[in-house]
């Protein structure tokens, strides 16, 4: 063999082995492999439904001719003979006093604002971030379409911009606007002329401007006999036409909740804590589940919930769809297409490791029919935070060899199998 024919030859085994060790180097780090990085997701155990407020009222009766002006917002704790109304011959009666009342709160505003003791100790960075919270807070009772809140934000939104202004020297005094406030609130009571009745009511409790017609049907003593239909029709239809009276008064804080909730699989139980988020309301109410009581149908139970936390949206409607949150779960999310089992038939997930594939179990705290939660243990035989968890690609091949690793007598510490030459199925994307 000539010397020509041994470097054809050589070139061509150095040429075979380059392609060898590429190839054997790229299996080693480009197998195809469907994963998804493990992240930390909050989960809630909750029910929705439609629920029918049940308290102790008593209507107020009216029965004279006028217009009805109120003395008190809904909600407010009246004592004993206190006038809750009083009687106009004519609505513009109302609406003046309206305009004088609103007129004051701007006056006392100024007042405020213009007194030494505010705007010489305002900073402006302070100011600055009141504004900056109040519109925020504004904002989001447009979206939640609390519309009392708004204007309580709006005022305190419009001081702190009154007190910018005097910090910054834009404004030099609101003297000229208070004397116009004041002559206007003077000339606007001379307007005024007394009101034909009065009404009063004679028991103490919490006052509310509107009668549904439920109010005694609705009562607490009778909640052992109203029905789940009963429930459902009052839930479409919040106020009866037979409905009257120009106010309530609402015995105590405490108050009750009737819902219709399907507690086949025995998930709730009389006694449990739950918070409570309603359409009308932005705070949660912490309250608990009092009765559970049986209805002919298995999916149908009558749920009977108490909580002693009254405010001025939860008295302003009979019928609220409610949002019931029973736990709130923290944990490591894992799609459930990535779950497999291990010999011993122990719930987990591959994750790539470097160039390994190892196994690690779950600690299942909450289940969804896409997802699990798994228990952030920190231990490293269980899956943790950020492990590449993978999807597809670990053929049954594979599978079967880290069984059989983990089936030793004596397995290694850490039960792993190398990606080199392991058949891969379908695939999305590449593990990084």
């Amino acid at each position: 063999m000539n010397s020509y024919t041994l470097k054809i030859v050589g070139f061509f085994i150095v040429v075979f082995f380059l392609v060898f060790v590429s190839s054997q180097f790229y299996l080693a780090v480009n197998d195809n492999y469907t994963t998804t990085t493990a992240y930390s997701y909050s989960a809630i155990d909750d029910v929705t439904f439609k629920g029918v407020f049940v308290r102790d009222e008593n209507v107020i009766n009216y029965n004279g001719g006028g217009v009805i002006g109120y003395s008190y917002s809904d909600g407010s704790k009246i004592s004993k003979d206190s006038v809750i109304a009083y009687v106009y011959s004519d609505e513009d009666e109302i609406i003046t006093r309206n305009k004088i009342e609103k007129l004051e709160r701007e006056l006392a505003s100024l007042e405020m604002v213009s007194s030494p003791g505010t705007s010489d100790v305002a900073q402006p960075e302070l100011i600055s971030k009141l504004i900056a919270e109040n519109y925020k807070n504004a904002v989001y009772c447009i979206e939640k379409s609390d519309y009392e809140s708004f204007s309580d934000e709006r005022e305190a939104l419009l001081e702190y911009m009154n007190i910018m202004a005097l910090v910054t020297k834009k404004e030099k005094d609101y003297n000229a606007e208070i004397e116009r406030l004041r002559s206007e609130i003077e000339r606007l009571k001379s307007t005024l002329s007394n009101p034909i009745d009065t009404v009063s009511t004679d028991i103490p409790g919490y006052f509310v401007s509107y009668v549904d017609g439920y109010e005694e049907q609705l009562s607490v003593d009778n909640i052992h006999n109203i029905t789940a239909g009963q429930i459902k029709k009052i839930a479409a239809n919040p106020v009866s036409p037979n409905a009257s009276g120009i106010g309530k008064i609402v015995d105590g804080y405490d108050w009750k909740l009737l819902g219709v909730i399907d507690n086949s699989a025995n998930k709730y139980y009389p006694g449990m804590k739950i918070e409570l988020n309603f359409n009308s309301c932005s705070e949660t109410i912490s309250a608990t589940i009092d009765e559970i009581i049986a209805t002919d149908n298995p999916s149908e139970s009558i749920f009977v919930i108490s909580s002693d936390k009254l405010t001025f949206e939860l008295v302003q409607h009979r019928v609220e769809r409610i949002q019931m949150v029973v736990s709130k779960y923290d944990g490591v999310y894992v799609p459930r297409s990535a779950i497999r089992f291990n010999a011993e038939g122990e719930k987990g997930v591959y994750v790539m490791m470097g160039q390994n594939i190892v196994f690690k179990k779950l600690d299942i705290i909450f289940e969804d029919a896409d997802f699990v939660l798994s228990s952030n243990t920190g231990a490293s035989d269980y899956v943790l935070l950020y492990d590449e968890i993978i999807l597809e690609g670990v053929s049954a091949s594979a599978e079967k060899t880290v069984q059989t690793l983990e089936g030793e007598e004596d397995p290694p510490e850490e039960t792993t199998v190398t990606t080199t030459g392991i058949s891969v199925g379908t695939t999305e994307k590449s593990a990084s």
